[in-house]
C-alpha cells in the first residue's frame, strides 16, 4: 500500500497562505516559487484534496461560531418586527427575513434527511 505522499516546506507554505486567503501570486511569493509552480501543486490530487479538506475545516469552524450568534439574531429580528415604533417598511422586511429563512432552513433539512436516506440505502446495495 502506498504511503501518505508528504508535502514540501514550500508547499505547507503555499498551502496554508491560500488557506488564509491569499491569491496564487501571493500564495507562491509566500512559498517562495513561481506561481505557475503552485499552478501545478494545485493540480496534483493530494495538494488539491489537502486543499480543499482544510477549506472545508475552515467554512466548518466559521459557521459553528455563526451558528452561536442565532439566538441572538433571532431575538434582534422578532424585535424589530414586533416593534410598533418602527417603520412599516422595516417591519416588513423583519417579517420577510423570518419567513425566507424558515423557509431555507426547512429546505435544507428536508434535502439533508433525503441524502441521509439515500446513503444508507447504498450502504445496503
Amino acid at each position: 500500500m502506498d504511503e501518505p505522499k508528504r508535502l514540501t516546506a514550500k508547499q505547507v507554505k503555499g498551502l496554508e497562505a491560500l488557506l488564509d486567503g491569499a491569491n496564487i501570486q501571493d500564495a507562491a511569493s509566500a512559498a517562495g516559487v513561481n506561481r505557475k509552480t503552485l499552478g501545478r501543486w494545485l493540480q496534483e490530487p493530494h495538494f488539491w484534496k489537502l486543499y480543499q479538506l482544510n477549506s472545508r475545516r475552515g467554512l466548518e469552524l466559521a459557521a459553528r461560531r455563526l451558528t452561536g450568534n442565532l439566538d441572538g439574531a433571532v431575538e434582534l429580528i422578532t424585535s424589530v418586527m414586533e416593534d410598533d415604533e418602527a417603520p412599516p417598511a422595516v417591519r416588513l422586511r423583519a417579517a420577510q427575513h423570518v419567513i425566507d429563512s424558515s423557509l431555507r432552513l426547512l429546505d435544507a433539512t428536508d434535502i439533508q434527511e433525503r441524502l441521509a436516506a439515500l446513503e444508507e440505502r447504498l450502504e445496503h446495495v
